[in-house]
This record gives C-alpha cells, sequence and structure tokens, in this order.
C-alpha cells in the first residue's frame, strides 16, 4: 500500500469513529432527557384553576417552574375548572388525562359537592377516579381538602380561595411528594 492510502484509511477509520461516537453521545442525552420528562395533570376545582390570581400563578403552573428548576423537564397540565365538583371531575376524566400522563395530583375537597348536593358522593367518586386511573398505571396523589392547611391561613377575601402566597407555599409543600410519586 501506498503512503497516500495508509493516510486516506486513516482518516476514514477517525472521521467514522467521530461519527460513532457523536451519535452514542446524541443516544445517551436523549434517553437522559426523556428519562427525566413527566407530564403530569393536576386535577380539581377553583383552587386548581386559579381562581383570583390566573392560571400562570396557580399552584401547577409554580410546580411546574419547581421541577423544571431541578433539571425535570416536566409538564403540569392545568386540568382545574372553577365550580366543579367531584362528579364533575369524574365525568371529563377522560378528556382532562390524556395517554401519556404518569401522574395527577387530585385536588377534590368536597366544597361543591356539598354546595351542588352531592356531599354523600365523594368519597365513591374519588374512588372510582383512582381505580379508573389506575389501569394506565397513572399515580394518584390526593391533596388534602384543606390544603395543608393553607386555605386558613392564606385566604383570598372569599375565605375559600389562596392568595399568590398561597399558592406559592402549595408548589413548594407538593413538591417532594411529586417528586416521590415520579421516583426522583
Amino acid at each position: 500500500m501506498t503512503e497516500q492510502s495508509l493516510t486516506g484509511a486513516r482518516l476514514s477509520r477517525l472521521v467514522l469513529s467521530i461519527l460513532f461516537g457523536a451519535t452514542m453521545l446524541v443516544v445517551i442525552l436523549w434517553n437522559e432527557a426523556h428519562a427525566q420528562s413527566a407530564r403530569i395533570v393536576a386535577l380539581g376545582a377553583s383552587n386548581t384553576a386559579g381562581f383570583g390570581v390566573g392560571k400562570g400563578a396557580a399552584w401547577p403552573a409554580r410546580l411546574e417552574r419547581l421541577l423544571k428548576a431541578r433539571g425535570i423537564a416536566a409538564t403540569v397540565d392545568n386540568a382545574g375548572i372553577s365550580g366543579d365538583s367531584s362528579r364533575d371531575m369524574l365525568a371529563r376524566l377522560d378528556s382532562a388525562v390524556p395517554t401519556g400522563v404518569r401522574l395527577v395530583v387530585l385536588h377534590a375537597n368536597g366544597f361543591k359537592d356539598r354546595r351542588k348536593g352531592q356531599q354523600g358522593d365523594l368519597a365513591a367518586n374519588v374512588t372510582q377516579i383512582k381505580t379508573r386511573l389506575a389501569a394506565p398505571k397513572i399515580r394518584v396523589l390526593r391533596l388534602p381538602g384543606d390544603l395543608y392547611g393553607l386555605i386558613r391561613s392564606h385566604p383570598q377575601p372569599d375565605g375559600i380561595h389562596l392568595t399568590l402566597e398561597g399558592h406559592a407555599k402549595l408548589a413548594a409543600r407538593v413538591l417532594p411528594e411529586v417528586l416521590t410519586a415520579l421516583g426522583r
């Protein structure tokens, strides 16, 4: 072989090695990013929807920002609708929780159930929500009705909806439970 053909062969091997290495790096980075992603749905009524503060300031949006600050490429879809009872949440479950969701953070406190004369339905509706989500292996994290006492300590003037500070504290309070539910 001539010196020129040996140099060409070395160059070809070098180029192939670089391409192989770059391909492996892309695969590793893609897998790591994909493993860190999580789709979450916040299902609830007015406090989830952000009544009085707006969706962008509500605890689901704040939770998403906290997760991203930890390097987790999470999306938290806000499926809160003001005025919903647990029966309403159950009725819209399929549209509120699309394919690919790993976790539902549920706030069904029974307030609207009582106002709509459905107070006896809360436990059965929550059980049905959990059962239907268990089949596709979606975890459910149920928040306490009083949102860890934050409704009492950080109420808007109406006494039932969280303030901006209440939403921030709720997102921070829920974060460790969400991380645990996601296996992080």
